[in-house]
Parts: structure tokens; sequence; C-alpha cells
């Protein structure tokens, strides 16, 4: 069974226009794996929504896939979110697969914070 989702459209622009969420997350569910693709942009502000929707899914199924390709800009809460969803995964016996098709800025990102040690790096 396949399942799709936008759970995540994004936020709508209220008087703090900087501050407003700018992403999207799809979900397709099969054969045991989430794959989350993540679009837009995820700054501090945003985080959190998205830490739920990461963790909620991660709970249901073993292996969770999260292709970040789609980001124009994110900063070290969005690495934040990463390792406590990552965190979670392995308390529970899941696995947690970034998808390796970064944007430059994103894996640099990854690479001069060390992070990338912390994660599992795959194609899908």
């Amino acid at each position: 069974m396949n399942e799709t989702d936008d759970l995540c459209a994004p936020e709508p622009r209220g008087p703090r226009l900087l501050h407003a969420a700018d992403y999207t997350v799809r979900m397709t569910v099969a054969d045991g794996t989430c794959a989350i693709q993540v679009c837009g942009s995820v700054d501090w502000h945003a985080a959190p929504a998205l830490r739920g929707t990461l963790l909620e899914r991660a709970a249901r199924v073993p292996t969770t896939v999260v292709d970040l390709s789609g980001l124009t800009f994110a900063d070290s809460a969005l690495l934040h979110v990463l390792l406590d969803v990552q965190r979670h995964c392995r308390a529970s016996g899941a696995r947690l697969v970034i998808d390796a098709r970064l944007q430059p800025v994103l894996a640099r990102l990854f690479t001069v914070t060390g992070a990338s040690a912390y994660f599992e790096f795959g194609d899908r």
C-alpha cells in the first residue's frame, strides 16, 4: 500500500514575514519505508513543526529516508532536528537515512559542523 501526504504546507504569512515557515513536506510510505522530501527553507522558526512531523512519521516505520535536495536554505536548526530524530530512531531500533543528493550549501553545513559522521547517507 502506498500513501502520499502533504502534511506541512507553508504557514500563512502574517505580520512577521521574516519568521514565516516556507517549506513543504511530501511523504510516501511503502514496504516499511517512509520517504520524506523537504523543499523550501528551514530555519529556527520552522524547525519545531518539522521536528514534530519527522518524529511522528519515523515512529511508524522501520526506515525513514529524508530527501533534503529541495531545500534552498537551512541552518543549524535543521541539524538539531535531524540529530534529535536520529537519536529517537536509534533508541527505537529504526533507521534514519539522509538522501545523499544535497545542495552544495547544505552539504557544506553537514561537513563543516562534522554532523555528517552521525548520519547514514544513501542514494534513492
